[in-house]
């Protein structure tokens, strides 16, 4: 029987694993462009309840679909074209 120690070692493990396939799928969005990392720049603020400064930034992922959706569409005619010449060469060769 799996006690709660080592049931909660394995789902550690798991979201571990998880995470490391995320952010690989999320760094190869980003280097092929179809995500872009939007941010602000860095801001120095004061915590209202301690005399802690604070380093804050807003940082986002934009999917950069418009771009995306027109190389497939480009893409798409391309293959269209191709296949429309390979059934005219079948058509001309039956």
């Amino acid at each position: 029987m799996i006690d709660h120690k080592y049931f909660t070692e394995l789902m550690g493990d798991l979201f571990k694993q998880k995470e490391a396939i995320l952010l690989e799928q999320l760094n190869d969005l980003v280097t092929k462009g179809l995500l872009v990392i939007e941010e602000t720049k860095p801001v120095l603020v004061q915590d209202s309840d301690t005399p802690k400064i604070i380093l804050r930034q807003a940082v986002r992922l934009a999917l950069k679909d418009k771009e995306y959706i027109q190389k497939l569409e480009t893409e798409n005619a391309e293959l269209k074209a191709k296949l429309e010449a390979i059934k005219q060469t079948f058509k001309e060769v039956s």
